[in-house]
């Protein structure tokens, strides 16, 4: 799988988690906290701005 395509699958369950209200959308700490666990262990390789504009899109 492209690393594009598995950057995408993650912002898209991420999303799915914020609708759900499995993660938490306090404070909006998903856009950056997240983002930046997700980075440093390699799960989602895009730029922080890439995973901001992916979760407003979706959500």
């Amino acid at each position: 799988m492209s690393t594009a395509r598995k950057d995408m699958e993650v912002s898209q369950i991420t999303a799915r988690y914020i609708k759900k209200k499995i993660i938490s959308d306090y404070g909006n700490s998903f856009k950056g906290d997240l983002w930046l666990i997700l980075h440093n262990h390699n799960l989602y390789k895009a730029t922080k701005d890439n995973w901001c504009k992916a979760l407003n899109r979706i959500r």
